[in-house]
């Protein structure tokens, strides 16, 4: 199938060529376009070269665990908005935390149950789409915002945000480096919509604004500052 013409471009990454060729058959029959790696660091590889609307990540795998090559995803703002959804056979809650902590939005145990499989595609595809077009309506309006883990750390940043965050000059650190420890402390207490945090040790009185989750584990804020 052309890839113009299909559902989406998804990436599996495992290290297992059996379940690689299952999957890659099972999804091409599906309509969607399939991306094959074997270990994270060619995973993170491809996807800076080709970007994927999914990645389906095995957990564990060598030279690069699913854990590491999806945190160093996320750091990446070109690709932080890819859903990954995490295939383990590692069924304890521990791991399924590390999973969502390192940036999926969703996991599926091994052996996978295709038409469960196949659901949470769709699923996680069009949120990711409709969370992009959300991010490039606030690009084009020239809001402040931005999105962030759980950890404080900035995961998408507007084009207006960015300008906002250059212009902190003389800090002892970038200004997202100052605001993560105190937003991730903010979100530990479970904000309220539309309250707000007077933000510290930078040069201009900022504060921030909570929007709310523009996904599961991702917050949307605005930066605020006193003449807005």
């Amino acid at each position: 199938m052309n890839a113009t013409n299909s559902k989406g471009l998804i990436l599996v990454v495992d290290d297992a060529t059996e379940s690689v060729a299952m999957l890659n058959t099972a999804l091409i029959e599906q309509g969607y376009t399939v991306l094959i790696a074997m270990d994270g660091q060619q995973a993170l590889n491809i996807s800076q070269r080709i970007t994927p609307d999914l990645v389906l990540m095995d957990a564990l795998m060598p030279n690069m665990d699913g854990f590491e090559a999806c945190q160093q995803l996320k750091q990446n703002t070109q690709l932080s908005d890819i859903p990954v959804i995490f295939m383990t056979g590692l069924s304890s809650s521990e791991s399924v935390v590390k999973g969502l902590e390192s940036g999926g939005v969703d996991y599926i145990n091994k052996p996978i149950k295709l038409d469960e499989l196949f659901a949470r595609i769709k699923v996680h595809i069009s949120n990711a789409r409709l969370t992009r077009s959300a991010h490039g309506a606030l690009d084009e309006i020239g809001q402040a915002s931005f999105t962030a883990n759980s950890r404080g750390e900035m995961i998408w940043v507007s084009a207006k945000a960015s300008e906002t965050l250059a212009s902190q000059e003389d800090l002892p650190a970038t200004a997202a480096e100052v605001i993560s420890p105190q937003l991730k402390q903010w979100l530990a207490y479970t904000p309220a919509k539309h309250s707000m945090l007077s933000l510290k040790n930078l040069n201009t009185a900022l504060q921030l604004r909570y929007l709310g989750q523009s996904s599961p584990g991702e917050h949307l804020l605005r930066l605020v500052n006193n003449d807005d």
